[in-house]
């Protein structure tokens, strides 16, 4: 009896596993095969742009007087001839200088770096530096010792200083690339040495061998007023 109740429970389950058959799968479709796609063709290259002629430099006595003028003013010349840098940071130095109100004119910008290159080339030795004791830069800068008092008129010595002077040195004295700036200059505090060089004049600097120590002692007390 049991063997038969086994028997009709094996059927049974064989009949319930025949019946959980998976479903049919559909088959899926083929994919088409990738069409090669063709090259997209280089646009032509244009022309190369030809190359910017070289830029002549100024020549031997335009660009000695531009050093001069636009350059030793303000610089030593030691300064300016061991710098001994390439065209390109000439060109940059000479931009800044003339942004910060060099009277360097736009299109002499590249004859001037030029001539500077050419003029002091990097592969050339550097002259030997000149050497200053630290008693003759106190005696350069110093006051000058037993100097008479300036008794002058400051509203006279602003009238002379902008007919004869603000041209080169700026409105407030605070300099242009023709020349330094005054304010507080060691030389305002050496009134000889102030009076030779503005009846004799030095470098770029003009002489103005009319001025009368009157005039001079005016020139120093508005200068000496400025801050």
């Amino acid at each position: 009896m049991i063997c038969r109740r086994l028997g009709w429970a094996a059927c049974y389950f064989f009949a319930a596993c025949a019946g959980r058959q998976a479903p049919p799968t559909t088959p899926q479709p083929e994919k088409p095969a990738a069409v090669a796609e063709s090259p997209i063709p280089a646009a032509p290259n244009p022309a190369a742009a030809p190359p910017a002629p070289p830029v002549e430099p100024l020549d031997k006595h335009e660009g000695t007087l531009a050093e001069t003028q636009l350059c030793l003013s303000c610089h030593s010349a030691e300064l300016i001839q061991t710098a001994r840098i390439r065209e390109p940071a000439w060109k940059a130095e000479t931009v800044k200088m003339r942004n910060w109100g060099a009277r360097v004119e736009e299109d002499r910008v590249d004859p001037l770096a030029a001539w500077l290159t050419v003029n002091y080339p990097v592969e050339e030795k550097l002259p030997s530096a000149k050497g200053i004791t630290a008693a003759d830069a106190r005696a350069a800068t110093a006051p000058e010792r037993g100097a008479a008092a300036i008794h002058g008129n400051k509203q006279m010595g602003a009238d002379g200083y902008a007919k004869n002077c603000a041209k080169c040195h700026g409105d407030a004295a605070e300099g242009t690339g023709a020349g330094p700036v005054l304010i507080e200059a060691p030389v305002l505090y050496q009134p000889r040495r102030f009076a030779l060089l503005t009846q004799k004049g030095q470098g770029s600097m003009p002489a103005f061998p009319a001025l009368a120590k009157a005039d001079i002692n005016n020139l120093l007390e508005y200068l000496r007023a400025l801050r």
